[in-house]
């Protein structure tokens, strides 16, 4: 199985924006024609037809057209163009509303007000049992909720609910996102943080239970990230920033107390990073908190903060609550991991704290790669004890005394960990179990046997370290292993079965005691995504096992519909945990399910009825976890986070259409709940009748009389019939081919539907009717089989109504929609009883076709994806903009109103279907929630639910198509909106959207095509940009030509006016492999410049000296790297053409490679060493590779790094020359004309180095880098040959970054040890710091660069100014700068 994320990210969440994938027949036509739009035909002026004419009929006209204000309108169904809905503080969000509908400039209003709403989870709940038999669950999302055993709520609190008691409002409004929670790490990438995704790996406790308060009740504390994604859901350039009075943060995460009775908000505090960890410890909460500076303006993190632990006590005080910090622990590493936070019972009650901030992939030998650190009841720390590997896990074994610790092996490097036992005393590890090949994912403490001590378990995937590239992974098997850790040995290790052709990922490891025996071993697993079909509707991408205590055989196991890893927790009664519908389950140690209760999960259907009888309509709703619920009218509010449930009924499937209809006067609701038809009594919740359909996918139902009883009809694989009465089946009509049905519906006796033959992905089906029957018996009235010349297939998704109402066709009409052979839209208007075609309306605004709205007020209008229309036997009036996953007809002033759902739930007036292909905005709109389905109820309200996505997958399977469903950050629930106000006459808004301005294409690229610049990576990147000299028509950069660009030597030598050419000097480069024809390519620079050539064939003058050595071997070339191998070696000799170059290969990339390889190249004794190299930002064990560079007869010249602050390791060595970037023009003459900072350039202060002492008195806090600069804009970069370079191409290239400020300064050294020398000085060397204070002390003969691009958001010395500065240094050189050098004791 393979398992692929992107890079962990800590910015950025989207909003999704729905495309045309929604819904079969979304790729429309043939897979070679696309969907043309036809225009809406205008009614003739003599038109004579009786049907609604958008254009006239209810809104007679104005003869003022509309004028917008620029902003007042924007695109509600782009959820990048901004907001425009009311979201109030008596609504579901907590955000403002406005006092008055939406006015437009004809005298109108039109709003949407919410009457009423409540918001349901999204996400992973994790699970834990309370006292009484109750549950916690905490989704990933940010909905935390108390339930009872059969699953009903004691109460709940919504992400809006809580964001009223945080004051907090997004700073721009519209659609809301949800918070989010960090749930688990990467099993392959201990810094990759998932949101609750299934493949995670424990480590995370985004939330605590205990008494924090007290009052003898537990408590419960969770942390919500705000703003960004963690992820997941990751878009990679968005996000919501918030504000929150008193504070200055935008971003953060917010830990808040709940009472555990009553869901009430104790306490809170908002941090700026990411708390990953809680913990209760006594009555203390322990917060961990992963912060740093900020990598942009505004965002998550604090400026100079590092992570840490910190306990906090609350205390009451005449009925308030304050919380009181403790103490706290820091790690003194920004944005370090925290992997661990648990108590242990010692000493008061310590905390056991398990985090790194070591890079992967630093190579062997390396620093250790993590801590685990003890603090005591005063936070103090007891003891440190540093981790070979990353402590991914860890757990306290009560009985053994010791804290077990799961170390992963650098996933990089090489598979496997080692179960470690820390003594909670003094730290030593009294047991070590190394295991080879696996990936740990949980570790678990637990008696096997109820003789025995307990065991300790660890569940991994079996891989190699070919298949592993963190954060993706494949992996070839899982396992389960038991280790007895008093002998120090594994007792029995256990593969897990697959299922479904894939290995299960393991998730959750639980250990379920036995009366007598060895105990059972609940297991439960992710087995990878698996599509739905009609045959297995449910999510069944989970697997349950239990294995023995005793040896790990295998016991029983449920694979499919079972409960998700994530959300499972052992208590005395069993293993509970949650399906991905929403069921609550509970597994026992004989493997018995028992308790699959439905919790409120997203609804899809919703309608109105008086339940109760009090005289006022109450909202029915069902979805995603098989309850239906009626909700008191009365008493639901806006913003109720747990309404009064009148009742609820378990129809055992995932529901996806509710019909009211009536049995001998008695209201019944017909249900469509995935394999199943259900009958339930409206007024009371008694299921009534279910009807069982195994292998089909029951998604629609429709209901009608004929014969004196009630027909309940559904469209599957084929059309079947229930006496709602009984439940019994009256009759099954299927085609001779196997095929697919829409929906139905009931009309005069007859049902009307329309199928197709069922074929394969992307294939067009031959067979495809629509078709009557009568209700009574099933029999065929007529059959209108569609012309596959003409017809691609039939738009399956809501694609037939049929009733009174549709223009021109009568009192028994029934509209059919298809896709035609073009890729177009068609709704053909049919006589009921008769299958007779009353007309055709074809346009591309009926493509991909959603629902139908029938209104006698309005007509029959069909909207979809593409837009809307009005369906009339004068053509179709048509509106592009008012598209949308579903539609009906409310109304406001007395006139109808169309309302759509399209993510936001949009208003327009009739009159928007005569505007076309105009871009037009509703006059009102209500974005907070996600929204996909609307119901307009007999009280004129419009009843919101989100989208069904397995709905929309399913059926557009069965056309022959895919689509994938989205995870989206955004509120979901049931909401009622009341219409407001009254739109003026042609009250049509036009759209004010600024012009899109073209993409920028960049000007540069990196030099490595696969260039990561996220932190925890430690394997290296050249620090170099080449400029782009075109684009190909395929998009590829063109970055070469047959003549140099760029400064030539000449003019950068004339520039430097150096006084030495580094004449008896050598300068050594150390790099990767990248270019194996480097010495040809550097003749073929020297003869373009006039320069010597390399030395070869015993030739040892009027040529350089150039020797390649590779002491380690050498692994595979690279592009990148054979680019910035020629520019060092060429710009080198361009700079000190006298100057003998060696260069020094590492094996690989990896800092143990290439610092071995910069301990060949001191051994040389070189004046200096060029490292054009590094890694984004700091880790704390960064000075374990500081002494490489501490020489006492070279000093090392280290680019700063290209993407601005903080720069990159190891320019941070106090004992380097650290070189930042400029933008330096020149005249021809080599005289300066202008030079600015380079926003590139790295730089910022070190919390790790100390100041050294050449610096004292210039920066403060930490190691400044850089020291010095030189050119690196690609725009003023210099030329480089290479025949072997990046991105597949070769020849000349002009290059920049601070790539070539390191050789061009290491040449410049040479030079000035050149003039030392002849005056029988020393050279200049790092160990000492003799070159530094050289540079230093000659500061004012450097350029000071004053003006020019911050290199990032730091408070400070980002930007340049007089002096020293962290973009820039000291400043850049000028002319005779060696001979300045020189001159310097």
């Amino acid at each position: 199985m393979r398992i692929q994320r992107n890079r962990r990210t800590a910015a950025v969440g989207a909003v999704l924006a729905l495309a045309a994938v929604l819904i079969p027949g979304a790729w429309g036509g043939p897979a070679t024609a696309a969907a043309p739009r036809q225009a809406a035909r205008p009614a003739p002026a003599t038109a004579t037809t009786k049907g609604f004419d958008p254009s006239r009929a209810y809104v007679p006209g104005s003869p003022t057209p509309l004028q917008t204000s620029a902003g007042t309108a924007a695109a509600a169904d782009d959820p990048a163009s901004g907001p425009t809905g009311p979201t109030g503080p008596t609504g579901p969000t907590g955000q403002a509303t406005p006092a008055a509908p939406s006015a437009d400039p004809n005298g109108g209003t039109l709003g949407l007000d919410v009457a009423a709403g409540v918001e349901t989870a999204q996400g992973v709940p994790l699970t834990s049992p309370l006292p009484g038999g109750d549950s916690l669950q905490v989704f990933s999302m940010g909905v935390v909720s108390r339930v009872r055993a059969d699953g009903s709520t004691v109460w709940q609190r919504g992400t809006g609910s809580l964001y009223r008691d945080w004051h907090l409002t997004f700073n721009s409004a519209g659609y809301v996102p949800t918070p989010q929670l960090v749930v688990g790490t990467d099993p392959a990438d201990p810094y990759y943080v998932t949101t609750g995704a299934s493949y995670s790996m424990g480590g995370p406790t985004p939330y605590a239970v205990g008494d924090l308060t007290g009052d003898g009740s537990p408590d419960i504390a969770v942390a919500e990230t705000v703003g960004v994604n963690l992820g997941a859901a990751s878009c990679g350039s968005c996000g919501w920033p918030f504000t929150v009075p008193g504070s200055d943060l935008h971003f953060g995460t917010f830990v808040t107390v709940l009472d555990g009775r009553t869901g009430a908000t104790v306490d809170h505090e908002l941090d700026p990073g990411f708390v990953t960890q809680l913990a209760v410890v006594g009555h203390d909460l322990v917060i961990g908190d992963e912060t740093g500076s900020p990598s942009g303006k505004n965002g998550p993190g604090a400026w100079d903060s590092v992570t840490t632990v910190r306990a906090i006590t609350l205390r009451g005080d005449h009925g308030t609550t304050t919380a009181h910090q403790e103490w706290q622990y820091s790690t003194g590493a920004q944005w370090g991991r925290l992997l661990g936070l648990r108590p242990v019972p010692v000493d008061g009650g310590a905390v056991a704290v398990s985090w790194t901030d070591t890079p992967l992939g630093l190579g062997v030998p390396g620093p250790p790669d993590g801590h685990v650190v003890l603090l005591d009841s005063r936070g103090t720390v007891r003891w440190d004890h540093r981790t070979a590997g990353y402590p991914v896990l860890s757990a306290y074994d009560p009985s053994r005394g010791l804290l077990a610790v799961a170390e992963l092996t650098d996933p990089a490097t090489a598979v496997g960990y080692t179960l470690t036992g820390l003594r909670p005393s003094d730290g030593r590890a009294v047991t070590a179990v190394p295991t080879d090949g696996v990936l740990p994912t949980t570790l678990t403490v637990g008696a096997l046997d109820r003789h025995a001590g307990t065991s300790w378990l660890v569940s991994g995937v079996v891989t190699t370290p070919d298949q592993v590239s963190p954060p993706g992974y494949n992996f070839t098997a899982a396992t389960v292993a038991a280790v007895d850790p008093a002998a120090g040995r594994t007792q029995w290790t256990r593969t897990l079965p697959a299922a479904n052709g894939n290995p299960p990922q393991p998730g959750t490891v639980a250990v379920l005691p036995s009366a007598g025996g060895a105990a059972t071993v609940v297991v439960g697993s992710y087995l990878g995504s698996v599509t739905p079909s009609p045959q297995a509707p449910f999510d069944s991408a989970f697997d349950v096992t239990g294995l023995s205590g005793a040896d790990g055989a295998v016991r029983w196991e449920h694979s499919g519909d079972t409960a998700d890893p994530l959300t499972m927790a052992a208590d005395r009664n069993g293993v509970r945990g949650v399906t991905a519908e929403q069921r609550a389950v509970v597994y026992d140690a004989s493997g018995r399910a028992a308790d699959r209760s439905p919790l409120l999960g997203d609804l899809y259907a919703a309608v109105s009825a008086d339940v109760n009888g009090d005289g006022r309509p109450d909202d029915i709703a069902g979805g995603q976890s098989g309850a239906v619920y009626a909700i008191d009218g009365r008493a639901f509010s806006p913003a109720d986070d747990t309404p009064r449930t009148l009742w609820r009924a378990d129809v055992g499937g995932p529901v996806h259409a509710i019909v009211p209809t009536a049995v001998a006067g008695r209201p019944v609701l017909a249900v469509a709940a995935t394999d199943r038809v259900v009958i339930v009594d409206e007024r009371t919740g008694q299921v009534l009748h279910t009807v069982r359909l195994p292998g089909q996918y029951v998604w629609n139902v429709a209901a009608g009389s004929a014969g004196g009883r009630t027909v309940v009809v559904t469209g599957t694989d084929r059309l079947s019939a229930f006496d709602a009465a009984t439940g019994q089946a009256l009759w099954t009509y299927a085609p001779p081919a196997a095929s697919w049905f829409a929906n139905a519906s009931v009309t005069d006796g007859i049902v009307v539907t329309e199928y197709q033959d069922q074929v394969g992905r992307h294939q067009a089906p031959i067979a495809m009717a629509a078709l009557g029957l009568d209700a009574r018996s099933g029999d065929r009235v007529w059959t209108a089989p569609a012309d596959p010349a003409a017809t691609f297939a039939p738009q399956l998704h809501n694609g037939v109504v049929a009733g009174p109402g549709i223009p021109g066709a009568g009192p028994d009409g029934a509209a059919f929609a298809w896709t035609t052979a073009d890729g177009q839209g068609r709704i053909d208007v049919r006589d009921a009883r008769t299958g007779d075609l009353k007309y055709s309306d074809t346009d591309g605004s009926l493509t991909n076709h959603e629902a139908y709205a029938l209104d006698s007020r309005a007509g029959l209008i069909a909207t979809g994806d593409s837009g809307s229309a009005a369906i009339t036997p004068d053509g179709p009036q048509v509106s592009l903009s008012a598209s949308g996953t579903d539609a009906g007809i409310a109304t406001a002033g007395g006139r109808p109103i169309l309302v759509t759902a399209h993510i936001a739930v949009n208003a327009y007036p009739m009159s928007v279907l005569s505007t076309g292909d105009a871009s037009v905005a509703p006059l009102a709109s209500y974005q907070p929630y996600q929204t996909g389905q609307v119901d307009v109820t007999a009280d004129n309200k419009v009843l919101t639910t989100p989208i069904d996505w397995r709905a929309h997958q399913i059926l557009t399977a069965e056309s022959g198509q895919t689509v994938r469903p989205y995870q989206v950050s955004i509120q979901h629930g049931l909401l009622a909106l009341a219409p407001t106000g009254s739109p003026a006459a042609n009250a049509v808004r036009q759209r004010t959207m600024a012009p899109k301005a073209a993409a920028a294409r960049p000007t540069t690229v990196p030099l490595e095509t696969a260039a990561t610049t996220v932190a925890r990576t430690g394997t290296a990147q050249p620090s170099g940009r080449i400029a782009v000299r075109g684009w190909s028509g395929t998009g590829s950069p063109q970055l070469t030509a047959d003549d140099p660009a760029g400064y030539s030597p000449a003019a950068l030598r004339a520039y430097l006016g150096l006084h030495g050419a580094g004449a008896g000097q050598t300068v050594a480069v150390v790099d990767a492999p990248g270019d194996p024809a480097i010495a040809a390519d550097v003749d073929r620079f020297s003869a373009q410049y006039g320069l010597s050539q390399v030395c070869s064939g015993g030739t040892t003058t009027g040529c350089f000296d150039f020797t390649v050595t590779a002491p380690q071997g050498t692994g595979p070339d690279d592009g990148g790297w054979g680019l910035e191998t020629t520019m060092d070696v060429e710009w080198i000799h361009a700079v000190a053409p006298q100057a003998a170059v060696v260069l020094v290969e590492a094996e690989n990339a990896t800092f143990a490679s290439l610092f071995r390889a910069v301990d060949s190249a001191a051994a040389l004794h070189p004046d200096a060493i060029s490292m054009s190299w590094g890694i984004p930002e700091e880790f704390t064990d960064e000075t374990y590779y500081d002494g490489h560079c501490r020489l006492t007869a070279s000093v090392c010249s280290v680019a700063s790094g290209d993407y601005g602050h903080p720069g990159s390791y190891p320019a941070y060595a106090p004992a380097v020359l650290s070189v930042g970037g400029t933008t330096l023009q020149l005249a021809g003459d080599g005289s300066v004309t202008g030079e600015t900072s380079w926003s590139g350039s790295g730089g910022g202060r070190s919390y790790v180095e100390p100041v050294p002492g050449y610096q004292k008195g210039v920066v403060s806090g930490g190691r400044g880098i850089p020291d010095v600069s030189f050119d690196a804009d690609p725009a003023t970069g210099v030329a480089v040959y290479d025949s072997v370079g990046p991105y597949g191409q070769s020849g000349w290239f002009q290059v920049g970054g601070t790539s070539l400020g390191a050789p061009a300064w290491a040449a410049v050294l040479a030079s000035a040890d050149q003039l030392r020398a002849a005056a029988g000085k020393a050279r200049l060397t790092g160990a000492d710091g003799s070159a530094q204070r050289a540079v230093y002390a000659v500061a004012g003969r450097l350029g000071d660069i004053v003006s020019g691009p911050a290199n990032g958001y730091c408070p400070a010395q980002c930007a340049p100014g007089t002096g020293y500065d962290f973009v820039t240094g000291l400043g850049s050189p000028r002319a005779g700068i060696d001979a300045t050098l020189a001159a310097t004791p």
